[in-house]
């Protein structure tokens, strides 16, 4: 595993592994910061993303994202807090996101802990988010999915339960409008020095793309939907 730490305006990739049955994600982001207690990333609106399919071992184009983003993650949290920005050029990434000023919320991404490596950073999305307002109201998201995902076996009770855990101690600092949902970042504008990221070629070939991070088990473990 790589320790590189990053400059700001570095170009990266978070790669999201096991997050689907057989395949790998690849979202570029620019480095904003990378300190012991915090690393940022941006993700400009129209960044294009793509996946690895273990399977058919092919590259699958997915798209252009939504809004400007902004993701703030901890050192061996089982999350990520993602701030949301309106551009005025597109409709928004999530219909609680409707509504007026630049800024439009926060996303609580349920995750395996960040790990370097070198083309940037690998995680497992574990589906559950929690879509928190600008004005601290809040809603769970993905929770049939994940109830969906437990019934087919492809997480472990305790498991399940450490995801809530871990949504579940952030709800007081919503509330009390704490860090990282105080008004620190909401102000935040990119450098205009900053160019689009692009997907590395060559990104899928580094090892780890069949690991389920945080679960300690690969993607066979996962059964088929």
């Amino acid at each position: 595993m790589s320790e590189k730490r990053w400059q700001p305006g570095a170009h990266v990739i978070l790669r999201n592994t096991g997050f689907f049955v057989g395949s790998a994600w690849a979202t570029p982001h620019i480095v904003v910061e990378d300190r012991d207690d915090i690393v940022v990333l941006y993700r400009p609106e129209g960044t294009f993303y793509e996946a690895w399919s273990i399977v058919e071992r092919r590259i699958i184009p997915l798209g252009e994202t939504r809004m400007d983003m902004l993701r703030l993650m901890f050192p061996d949290r089982d999350y990520a807090v993602e701030l949301f920005f309106d551009t005025q050029r597109g409709k928004p990434a999530y219909p609680a996101f409707v509504g007026e000023g630049r800024f439009r919320g926060w996303k609580v991404n349920i995750e395996a802990p960040f790990q370097r490596f070198e083309l940037g950073f690998n995680t497992t999305d574990h589906f559950l988010d929690i879509i928190v307002k600008p004005d601290r109201r809040y809603v769970w998201k993905d929770q049939e999915v994940m109830a969906a995902w437990l019934t087919r076996g492809a997480y472990r009770h305790e498991e399940v339960e450490r995801f809530y855990a871990s949504g579940r101690q952030l709800e007081p600092l919503i509330r009390g409008a704490a860090s990282p949902f105080d008004d620190e970042w909401t102000e935040w504008m990119p450098d205009s020095s900053f160019r689009m990221p692009r997907v590395p070629a060559g990104w899928h070939a580094i090892p780890g793309i069949e690991l389920t991070h945080g679960l300690g088990r690969n993607w066979d473990a996962w059964p088929a939907p």
